[in-house]
């Protein structure tokens, strides 16, 4: 019996203890088309932004982004923030400066051999404060449960056996 309860416990604490497993990142699809990044998902208002989009094989093509908030109607609201040419690399790239309304946007670069590419970024950077205290939640929740197991054991071992 001590055994098989020091193996829950132990079971549990490693459980515990596992580190969280992130997203797994797909690429784009289909293979071979173009794909837009930013430099950051989350910007302060009035900041520059990179902004590239890749992938691209037709070389010396001009790609045009637009920018359109992410609830805007895409028919209507879409602003042209600048043109690239594609690079030998297969990339184009440009500087904006953010929108100076907090909000999440859009980007869509048009043009090249590809569809139309897109990407997402928010307006309205909150600086982080204080600390993740998820791993010291774990790690206490580990040692409480090895202290109850222990705890346990030594009830067991102390008890009187049954006369019969």
């Amino acid at each position: 019996m001590i055994k098989r309860m020091l193996l829950v416990v132990g079971m549990a604490l490693a459980a515990l203890t596992l580190p969280s497993v992130g997203k797994v990142h797909a690429g784009a699809y289909p293979p071979g088309c173009a794909t837009v990044t930013t430099a950051n998902a989350s910007v302060n208002p009035g900041t520059l932004l990179q902004v590239t989009a890749s992938g691209y094989t037709s070389i010396g093509a001009t790609i045009t982004f637009y920018i359109i908030g992410s609830g805007d109607d895409p028919s209507e609201g879409a602003s042209v923030i600048g043109t690239a040419v594609v690079q030998p690399d297969g990339t184009a790239s440009i500087t904006i400066a953010a929108p100076t309304s907090f909000g999440s946007y859009d980007i869509i670069a048009v043009g090249g051999d590809c569809e139309d590419a897109l990407t997402s970024f928010t307006v309205g950077n909150i600086p982080g404060t204080g600390a993740d205290s998820q791993e010291w939640l774990r790690t206490a929740t580990a040692l409480v449960a090895v202290g109850v197991g222990f705890a346990l054991v030594a009830v067991r071992r102390r008890r009187e056996p049954a006369t019969a």
